[in-house]
């Protein structure tokens, strides 16, 4: 049978290996891409295993359109039964194919007839449904692909939340934070709290399976310290208690911007040594910027007669005694400087009317505030200090553990960035001040800011440059000296001098 219906035969097993073909490519590309929609929607990374996976599809792909091959391949008695019944010819073709080999007469008559029959045979034109039919595995192939290809890839859960092992450095680094606060001029009762918080936090580490708790721990531990040091501290219990005539809220807003005293030049605080050297400053500063504010206070009072000094002797008293239900302890030191300074007002008071001139008067109303300055101004240092701890702390934190801290939450009354309550002219030509004199600080400079892309003061966006530089500091890529260098040019950036 090498007529007309072996060519016929030779067509079907062309298209039988073309369908095959094309059918282990698209089963290859659907594959691949319900594997990449999977892998990425469950955010799966294969690194080199792709290799494998891409030579695992190629050999099933391949074992599929063989198996198709298998299926549909024309044979004879298939393909006779197919032409009889699409060409309506009876059984001519299935019986020819059936006595094939058979050398009768009649059978050769009848092949001779079936194969000029088969060659006046005319292809049949394909109908839009198989047409239809034949596209489904292509198009459905290609969208999956696309699909693969096109779907952002998930964020695993190590991603979402990567694990966390300490490493030795920050080990070191919370070690010598926890000796720089046992070395510290803090109280012992706060001392000894800030350290057991560190050593929790510390110990805690190796229970820190993942970033986040580790996050968690630090923020923890910087809330506890910031506690400890708020209740510590009773400048911003007073304050918070004093009444709002003009004169009594100005002296307590100056006491408080005292307690703060450490914010007025802007310096930041990098090391343990910074914060040593502006307690040191305080002893002095503090009642410097408290005496200037008290003379600004008084300003005005020499015109005063006997009653009307009377008068606002009587108010500012009134305005300041709710200090005694701010739930400060009478033994703390800016309790009783407050204490001592009500009993010599009403002293004063008391004098009025009974032959003590004015100037008398104002005397001794003088020498009240200068001894309030005298025996606050211890208190106030140690408040400075215990906050400028909880800030050096934090800000150690942060870099130790790469977390960003938030800002340190001031009382109301505390100027952020400058204790400019305690006196000092501010300096229009910048867009800081010092609060004493000694100090100069803020600039109103702007600078390029590519995320932004925009210009803006650079003392809006120093702090972000600062702790990237101050991490890389910290991974020691580079040498103290230079390390050094850095900080004493970040120093300058934030535009702040100390005048000698």
């Amino acid at each position: 049978m090498n007529g007309n219906f072996s060519k016929i035969k030779k067509k079907h097993l062309t298209a039988a290996l073309i369908a095959s073909a094309v059918f282990a490519v698209c089963f290859a590309l659907l594959c691949t891409g319900a594997l990449l929609l999977a892998f990425k929607l469950c955010a799966v990374k294969l690194g080199l295993y792709w290799i494998a996976l891409a030579f695992a599809i190629v050999v099933v792909s391949a074992a599929a359109g063989g198996l198709l091959f298998l299926l549909i391949r024309p044979r004879d008695k298939k393909l006779a039964k197919k032409l009889d019944e699409g060409y309506n010819l009876g059984e001519k073709v299935q019986t020819m194919v059936e006595f094939r080999d058979c050398g009768d007469d009649m059978a050769v008559l009848q092949r001779e007839q079936t194969e000029e029959t088969l060659g006046q045979l005319r292809p049949k034109k394909m109908g839009a449904a198989k047409i239809v039919r034949l596209a489904i595995v292509p198009v459905l192939s290609v969208v999956m692909l696309l699909a693969g290809a096109i779907v952002p890839a998930g964020v695993s859960a190590d991603e979402v939340d990567p694990p966390f092992n300490p490493t030795e450095a920050q080990i070191v680094r919370l070690t010598q934070l926890m000796n720089e606060v046992k070395g510290s001029r803090l109280g012992d009762d706060l001392k000894n709290g800030v350290t057991v918080v560190l050593d929790n936090l510390l110990t805690g580490l190796e229970n820190d399976e993942t970033q986040s708790a580790m996050k968690e721990s630090v923020l923890a531990s910087v809330t506890m310290i910031d506690g400890m040091v708020a209740a510590s501290n009773s400048a911003a219990a007073i304050y918070s208690k004093t009444g709002s005539e003009e004169s009594a809220k100005a002296f307590a807003t100056a006491v408080l911007g005292a307690a703060y005293y450490y914010r007025s030049d802007g310096i930041r605080l990098n090391d343990y040594e910074s914060v040593e050297r502006k307690y040191d400053k305080s002893e002095t500063g503090v009642p410097a910027a408290l005496e200037r504010s008290i003379v600004k206070l008084t300003e005005g009072w020499e015109a005063f007669d006997g009653e009307a000094l009377g008068e606002k002797l009587t108010s500012f008293l009134n305005e300041i005694a709710p200090y005694k239900s701010a739930g400060v302890a009478e033994t703390d030191g800016l309790y009783t400087a407050f204490a001592a300074l009500e009993s010599a007002l009403n002293t004063v008071k008391g004098k009025i009317g009974n032959g003590y001139t004015v100037e008398n008067l104002l005397k001794e109303t003088d020498d009240a505030f200068a001894a309030f300055v005298t025996n606050a101004s211890p208190a106030l240092s140690v408040q400075s200090y215990n906050t400028m701890m909880d800030e050096y702390v934090r800000t150690a934190l942060g870099k130790i553990f790469g977390v960003d801290i938030p800002a340190l939450v001031l009382p109301e009354g505390v100027q952020d960035g400058s204790s400019s309550n305690t006196g000092g002219d501010s300096n229009d030509n910048n867009g800081g001040g010092g609060a004493d004199g000694e100090f100069v600080g803020g600039s109103k400079d702007t600078i390029y800011y590519p995320p932004q892309e925009k210009y803006l003061p650079y003392m809006e966006v120093i702090g972000e440059y600062d702790k990237k530089i101050s991490a890389y500091i910290e991974s020691g890529a580079i040498s103290g000296e230079l390390a050094d260098i850095i900080n004493m040019y970040l120093d300058i950036l934030t535009n702040v001098s100390q005048q000698n």
